[in-house]
């Protein structure tokens, strides 16, 4: 027990002065830039935190926003969770980027605490620290756990409703008023999660379709229950989407769903090869392989099928299976298979058990044990590196936004990522994206009728279809470039010309 207390201090500590160790300001991705801008616009408007203010030309709205923000009569809405910038709001207005960070690292230590609680839940035999261990060492959750992100919180939240869902099934009185107050709380946490990552909808039929593995399987009216607190949570943004959107679902479910009819079993193919298949010409499926390596080792390994070891093998599977079916896409470039994260939940208990399997005072248990601490540390040390890395490079690209661009200033691009990267540098700037030939005229037209002096605009030597045309106005004149080799990033000053027609 001392040594699971001391670990858990070592968890906590480390996990705060890896955070702060971080550039806070820049992104791995451009998602938490798009998260950042909606819990900004929350925090600044309190009584509609979800319509997202649009661009502003002198007096005038803009529509010219980038395709993660999706217009809605006089303002935008963000294609990501709804509730996960509304969360942040009050922690980033309190202590500014940094407090961004703190729903995050708090998910990721409910996590790794939700693995040790469900591991105890299921059998005391099995050793808690090993289970912090292998949750900690054996798993992505620490790389989501550092950046501004939904994943970590929603995977803590479902961990612990499972927990109080195998826990409700460890005693007899299923009449309990105590009972059931759990088993609607474990469907509020269900609910929580599914509004912040949707996929935790599987994970909750996954715990419900492998309970009947348990041990002690909790009632179906416990479940009833959890459905009815799953409705509870989800309540509000149903009828915020029905009364404001005329739909069940809002834009950024809408989405999600839409791509499930584009090419699904082509869909599947990939997914299925970039998650689990070595050599596919996919990124390596490090955690994909992990995961699976996980779940078969802590199945198969005499000796570590502890109480509850079928219920966490069909969990995993099922969780899975259904994530596999149902994912929009692969999940991009991020550290591991993001879809999957809930899975790694049992995973890591099953992991543990096999670790404990190993017999005592053995050669065998000594080299193994060093073996797997020194993979799981390298692993993860790998992840930060990354991490921090790319948070670097892409610091470059907000310095240079903030140089180019004085605050109050304008930026125009044809690069949808631009503003999700430098999303720190944008509260202060304006920023339009203008994908095409004839929105970009429209812009700066409007920008030369507003006395707009000086314009910056951003393009790639890489991604740009025609650099040259914008040095060949209209309404303005190219006056300097800057440009960083991250992504072949060029800033193009522009300088406004006294008739407009004259820069066609």
């Amino acid at each position: 027990m001392r040594t699971t207390r001391g670990l858990w201090l070592v968890l906590e500590l480390m996990a705060v002065a890896l955070a702060l160790s971080l550039p806070a300001e820049s992104f791995f991705v451009g998602d938490p830039g798009v998260k950042l801008i909606a819990a900004r616009n929350a925090a600044a408007h309190p009584a509609s935190p979800l319509e997202i203010s649009l661009p502003v030309i002198g007096a005038e709205t803009n529509v010219h926003v980038d395709p993660f923000f999706v217009v809605h009569g006089d303002h935008a809405h963000a294609l990501t969770s709804e509730v996960f910038p509304l969360l942040s709001a009050p922690f980033i207005a309190a202590a500014g980027i940094r407090g961004a960070y703190l729903l995050p690292v708090c998910g990721f230590l409910l996590s790794i605490f939700s693995c040790v609680y469900l591991a105890a839940a299921l059998d005391l035999r099995r050793n808690s620290s090993r289970v912090l261990l292998g949750a900690v060492l054996g798993t992505p959750l620490l790389f989501y756990g550092l950046e501004f992100w939904e994943h970590a919180p929603a995977v803590g939240l479902a961990a612990l409703a499972t927990t109080i869902i195998v826990k409700s099934g460890n005693t007899e009185d299923t009449r309990s008023r105590g009972r059931r107050g759990r088993a609607l709380v474990a469907g509020l946490l269900y609910g929580i999660a599914i509004l912040l990552r949707p996929e935790a909808a599987w994970f909750f039929l996954a715990v419900a379709a492998s309970s009947r593995l348990l041990p002690s399987p909790p009632g179906w009216p416990t479940f009833a229950l959890a459905v009815a607190g799953i409705a509870l949570a989800l309540a509000p943004l149903v009828v915020y989407s029905i009364v404001h959107f005329g739909t069940l679902a809002p834009p950024h479910v809408e989405t999600q769903a839409a791509l499930l009819t584009q090419g699904w079993l082509d869909a599947r193919a990939h997914i299925v090869a970039a998650w689990f298949v070595p050599f596919s010409g996919q990124a390596t499926p490090m955690w994909g392989l992990a995961l699976v390596g996980m779940t078969a080792v802590g199945s198969l390994v005499p000796g570590s099928r502890m109480g509850g070891w079928v219920f966490l093998v069909v969990l995993t599977t099922v969780d899975v299976v259904l994530v596999a079916l149902t994912a929009p896409n692969d999940g991009g470039g991020q550290w591991g298979p993001r879809y999957l994260l809930f899975a790694f939940v049992p995973a890591s208990v099953l992991i543990a058990g096999a670790l404990q399997a190993i017999p005592r005072q053995s050669v065998a248990r000594t080299v193994i044990v060093i073996a797997v601490l020194v993979a799981g540390v390298w692993v993860q040390r790998a992840g930060y590196r990354e991490l921090r890395g790319t948070k670097n490079l892409y610091g470059r690209v907000l310095d240079l936004v903030r140089q180019q661009v004085p605050a109050g200033g304008y930026a125009v691009t044809d690069l949808w990522w631009l503003d999700q990267v430098a999303a720190a540098a944008t509260s202060d700037r304006t920023m339009l994206f203008v994908p095409g030939t004839d929105d970009r005229r429209n812009v700066m037209h409007r920008l030369h009728a507003a006395g707009v002096s000086t314009v910056t605009a951003f393009v790639s030597r890489d991604e740009s279809p025609d650099i040259d045309a914008w040095n060949h106005g209209p309404c303005y004149e190219p006056a300097g470039q800057t440009a960083i080799e991250v992504r072949n990033l060029v800033a193009i000053t522009l300088r406004r010309l006294p008739d407009c027609d004259a820069g066609r």
